[in-house]
This record gives structure tokens, sequence and C-alpha cells, in this order.
């Protein structure tokens, strides 16, 4: 049936995505969070390294709402010590299915990238790093993503010049990394 294998849409083995809501709670996560974590800052946005208003963690937390496919990733209640708090974010941009991954916990190898192909009707998966990034380059080489370009020079940064990598995944070469037969 069409519906098979869909009974765990909103989670995995161990995580629980839900929706991210408009409302003071996630703005608050997400202003505390990522938005002012000066290290996940420097590594996954271009934008000057300052701390972020609370104004900014509304307007990220609409813009993540608004998003095809955004979803808060948590850890089940009792998973953890402190398990009630999110685990982080990914953000999926509605015209090019870039991510951009939130702290916590990581959100594990694969991305979502399941999720992204199967739920979200993307075609392929587009990631984006600075040159600095060495810990994302090799993460996303490891999971099959190709360096499909690379933007000289675009990024001022401590003292000095980087690039822009841009990486991408088609599902049908997903499908041959992880020997998956589509249905």
């Amino acid at each position: 049936m069409i519906t098979d294998g869909h009974e765990n849409a909103y989670r995995s083995a161990r995580l629980i995505y839900r929706a991210v809501e408009n409302n003071e709670s996630d703005s608050t996560f997400i202003h505390t969070q990522p938005e002012n974590e000066p290290v996940i800052v420097a590594l996954s946005d271009l934008k000057l390294l300052k701390p972020r208003s609370s104004k900014h963690g509304h307007a990220m937390t609409e813009k993540m709402a608004n998003s095809i496919l955004t979803v808060m990733v948590c850890l089940p209640h009792g998973a953890e010590a402190g398990a009630e708090a999110e685990a982080g974010a990914g953000d999926e941009d509605k015209t090019d299915g870039s991510s951009d991954h939130r702290p916590g916990h990581q959100l594990g190898a694969g991305l979502g990238i399941p999720v992204r192909f199967r739920y979200g009707n993307f075609h392929r998966v587009y990631l984006g790093t600075m040159s600095y990034n060495e810990r994302a380059q090799h993460l996303y080489k490891k999971l099959g993503f190709v360096e499909e370009g690379r933007s000289r020079e675009t990024h001022w940064f401590d003292r000095k010049w980087h690039d822009l990598i841009s990486y991408g995944m088609p599902e049908q070469e997903w499908e041959v990394l992880r020997e998956i037969e589509k249905e």
C-alpha cells in the first residue's frame, strides 16, 4: 500500500522531528542556541560574527517556519538527562534545498537525506560550506556528496579570504551509494 513505511515519518530510532513553531519558545531556543553560539555562527553563516538580537531570533524562527522542510530535531523524553530540550534544527531553504544544521547533538550521518528525497520531493540535495570548515568538507565527502563548485575568495573571516564550496548529490547517486531501489 502507498502508505506502507510512513508510520515513523516524524521519528527515527533515536530522534523525534517536529515542526518549527513561530512562537516564543522556539524563538527563544533559536536565539539562545544556534544564533548566539559563536563557533556555530562562524562555521555556518556568512554574516558578521557578532551577538544576535532577540529580533533576529524571531526573524530566523519565522523564516524556518515558512521553509519547505524545517524540523526541530528532538531527543525523546527520558533519552538522556535533560532530554526535553531540542537537539537542534535543520532548515531547508525554499529554493535550493541547502541545509543549515544547528547545535547540540549532531543530526547524524545522513543529515536527514532520506526524508528529503522521500517526503520532501527533492531531486537533489545541495550543501555549502566555507573552505575553513574542514570538518564539514570531510563529512560531506564521506557521505557521498560531490564538490560541484567553488566560489573563490568570497568570504572575509579572521583576516583572510576564504572560498565558498558547493556540494551536491542527486537522488539517483544517493540510491546507488545506499544500494536502495526505488519502489
